[in-house]
Formats: C-alpha cells, structure tokens, sequence
C-alpha cells in the first residue's frame, strides 16, 4: 500500500461530503452509481482509504465498477447502499 495513502487524514467535513456525493450519485443513477473521486477532497488514489473508513464506521460502502462515458469502459468506483441500508451501526 502506498504510504501516501495509509498516511491520510480524512476530516469529518470530507467524509460527510463524501457520503452526501456517494448517496446522490446512487439515487441520481441507479444503473451506474458510483463515484470514482470526490474533487478536491478525496481524489481518486485516496477513494479506497475513505470509503474503506466509511465502512468501517457502519455505512453500507462498497466497490463497484463504473461505466464510463463511452459506454465502453470502466473504472473501479465505490457506491452507498440505500438509505435504509446507510444507518451507520450503533
């Protein structure tokens, strides 16, 4: 694991805008929900860290592929479940 990423600091501002971005993105576009990055917080090599800390805090995170614009390819993204399914576990 880069050392760039295992040292990162997320601040509860950035998750938080991270998990609004993430259930937006999967309520918007149910057939393709996921994010790849959050910009400028969580840019795309910190994604797993930070959804990785979503998840462990309870949040239904998990990887998905994400397809792009051309229909063609994809990416590794992350996506939340449903609301229902988001209620950290206490």
């Amino acid at each position: 694991m880069d050392n760039a990423v295992a040292d990162h600091r997320f601040d509860d501002q950035a998750l938080a805008g991270l998990l609004d971005a993430l259930r937006a993105r999967a309520e918007a576009d149910p057939g393709n929900p996921g994010l790849i990055a959050w910009w400028p917080a969580v840019p795309a090599d910190l994604m797993a860290a930070a959804c990785g800390l979503l998840a462990r805090q309870g949040h239904a995170v998990r990887p998905v592929s994400v397809v792009l614009w051309d229909r063609e390819r994809t990416r590794d993204g992350w996506t939340v479940g449903s609301p229902a399914d988001d209620a950290p576990a206490r």
